[in-house]
C-alpha cells in the first residue's frame, strides 16, 4: 500500500485585505488571496486558515510577505443558472508566519519569522539566524 502526501509550502505576498467570517459553529474562517512569482508569471492562491490560524491571518495587511504550510481541500458546489457543479480548490493552512511586513514596521513578536533560507541535507528547513537550538520547520525528505 502507497502513502501519499497532500502538503503544501509556499511564500508570497498578501494581495487583499483577509476577510473574517464565522461558520454556524461559530468558529472563524480568514481567507485571503497570496500572489507567488516564478520569473515573470505571478501565481495566485486562495488561502483559508481556520480556528487559531484564522486569528494570525487577521494580522495580515495586503504586501505583507508571508510563508503558508497546509494542504489542498477540493469543494464541490451548485450555482443557480448552472447545470454541473462547480468544483474550486482552497488552500487551507495548518502554519502561518509572517516574515516581513510591506511598510517597514516591525513584526509582533508573538508572531514573528525570519526569513527562511536553504534546505539543508538532513531534510530540516532552517530560519536564517536561527540558533541550532531553535525552530525549525520538517520538510520531507524528497524535497
Amino acid at each position: 500500500m502507497s502513502s501519499t502526501i497532500n502538503k503544501l509550502f509556499l511564500k508570497g505576498w498578501v494581495g487583499k485585505e483577509p476577510a473574517t467570517r464565522y461558520l454556524p459553529s461559530g468558529d472563524a474562517v480568514t481567507n485571503f488571496p497570496l500572489s507567488t512569482h516564478e520569473g515573470e508569471h505571478t501565481e495566485w492562491h486562495q488561502i483559508y486558515a481556520y480556528k487559531e490560524w484564522s486569528d494570525v491571518a487577521a494580522t495580515f495587511a495586503v504586501g505583507d510577505l508571508v510563508w503558508f504550510e497546509g494542504r489542498i481541500r477540493s469543494r464541490t458546489f451548485k450555482t443557480a443558472g448552472y447545470d454541473k457543479p462547480r468544483v474550486i480548490r482552497e488552500l487551507v493552512a495548518s502554519n502561518l508566519s509572517l516574515v516581513s511586513r510591506k511598510s517597514g514596521d516591525s513584526i509582533p513578536s508573538d508572531n514573528a519569522a525570519t526569513p527562511l533560507s536553504s534546505i539543508e541535507g538532513s531534510g530540516q528547513l532552517y530560519e536564517e539566524g536561527a540558533s541550532s537550538d531553535g525552530p525549525s520547520i520538517n520538510v520531507p525528505s524528497w524535497l
